[in-house]
């Protein structure tokens, strides 16, 4: 029998606004826009704790990305933000919107959108891109107590 458990070992999330400007296939807008995409990498470890013994999990990593286009404007109002992001959010894999670090990454997104759009303020209509990246690691400890000698001298 085996008893496994899981530890989040790294987690880093940053909020930016790209160097270079992505070539955009939309129309001209009318208003400042935003293309804000999510990108969330997570890859999962075992660690067996009897041998002390590391490898990639079968479980395998998580890669999931998801760009959406919308008014700048939207950001000046928490709840309309809100209801456009924290779904977004969940189409890429991060689903505790009743958590501080989850609101916390929102309000970050919410946060660098304005700030960007204060310094294009004297610009024309355009779509500003911006990029929300999530990655980390996710070590699953596994203690196997059905292991013979064998096994432990083969990782040996």
């Amino acid at each position: 029998m085996a008893s496994v458990r899981y530890e989040l070992e790294t987690f880093n999330h940053r909020v930016f606004r790209p160097r270079t400007t992505p070539e955009t296939h939309h129309a001209p807008p009318c208003f400042v826009q935003i293309e804000l995409t999510v990108t969330v990498d997570i890859v999962f470890f075992r660690h067996d704790c009897i041998t002390s013994f590391y490898k990639y999990s079968d479980i395998g990593p998580i890669f999931r990305r998801e760009t959406i286009l919308f008014n700048l404007d939207l950001l000046k109002n928490r709840n309309q933000a809100y209801e456009i992001l924290v779904p977004t959010l969940r189409r890429v894999e991060l689903h505790n919107a009743s958590s501080y670090a989850f609101n916390s990454f929102v309000d970050e997104i919410i946060e660098c959108g304005l700030r960007i759009g204060n310094e294009t303020l004297n610009m024309q209509p355009q779509v500003l891109p911006l990029r929300s990246e999530f990655s980390g690691s996710i070590l699953e400890h596994v203690i196997n107590w059905e292991f013979s000698i064998e096994d432990l001298s083969s990782r040996i």
